[in-house]
């Protein structure tokens, strides 16, 4: 499942929520699966990861097992999240269906990354939750995609070192831009 926002305590906010509540829904439903949080500590007042936020509030809100949930805070974003997912969680615990959960407002944008990252040999379902969002989210959606198409262009789908290249020269959350070079 991908976060959205937390506050400095690691409280998840409600569109953060939402999708855990979904995400931890499915997971009930469905014994041997695990659930995979992701991101990094993004709030410049907090040394918490989203990734950690996630985890505990699955654990302490909803009693999820710890050993059902696997947690990676490398990513900063969705292209992030789809690729230090895919390197660092299902490609070594050889995982091929994932089901993953986002807010209905992101979940187009979701799918397209994470079916570019992923490219073939994987089943994929997505699922949304139902949750308001604020004028202008289409729009910022929309310039997402654009900007995600146009740093990835000539790269293959699925070829997992190109993406991470491409997204450690090019893309400014993780090339020193905006925040430290990763």
């Amino acid at each position: 499942m991908l976060a959205n926002l937390m506050d400095r305590y690691g409280r998840l906010n409600d569109d953060s929520s939402a999708r855990l509540e979904t995400a931890v829904g499915i997971l009930k439903e469905t014994p041997k699966s695990r659930l995979i949080t992701s991101g990094w500590n993004y709030r410049p007042d907090s040394s918490i990861m989203i990734a950690h936020a996630m985890r505990d509030c699955a654990r302490n809100v909803h009693g999820i097992a710890p050993h059902r949930i696997l947690t990676d805070s490398s990513a900063r974003d969705t292209v992030g999240d789809a690729l230090f997912v895919k390197r660092n969680v299902v490609e070594p615990s050889h995982i091929r269906d994932l089901t993953v959960v986002s807010s209905a407002y992101h979940l187009p944008r979701v799918q397209q990354i994470f079916e570019f990252v992923f490219g073939s040999g994987y089943r994929m379902r997505f699922v949304s939750t139902q949750i308001d969002h604020t004028r202008g989210v289409e729009k910022s959606e929309i310039a997402s995609l654009a900007a995600f198409r146009s740093t990835f262009d000539g790269v293959l789908p699925g070829d997992t070192e190109a993406i991470f290249q491409r997204l450690v020269r090019k893309h400014p959350l993780y090339n020193g831009t905006v925040h430290p070079a990763f």
